[in-house]
């Protein structure tokens, strides 16, 4: 299942080339007026980095997302990671839960 963080940089070109987190995408936030990356970690089994924030899982349908650098993206503090995910979804279909 895919694992959805935010982060304010992405780790050295090893991320590039997947050989350290297997299949991941990122939508860089700043081009949409926010701060940092979203990124969603399609392998469950590999650990992001620990500077990373883990957002809620995505059947996780009680807790909501609050204030976060999401909101550039049309997301609200009441929505949750599902919700969230479908908005990522439109700029980057790899979101897609």
């Amino acid at each position: 299942m895919k694992r959805y963080f935010l982060s304010r940089d992405l780790p050295t070109d090893e991320i590039h080339a997947g050989r350290q987190f297997g299949e991941w995408h990122a939508i860089y936030l700043e081009s949409h007026g926010g701060i940092g990356y979203a990124v969603v970690l399609c392998d469950e089994h590999i650990d992001a980095p620990p500077d990373w924030t883990e957002l809620p899982h995505i059947l996780d349908s009680r807790t909501t997302l609050g204030d976060t650098p999401l909101h550039v993206l049309g997301v609200a503090p009441d929505h949750t990671m599902m919700d969230a995910a479908l908005k990522l979804a439109a700029v980057h279909r790899m979101f897609r839960p």
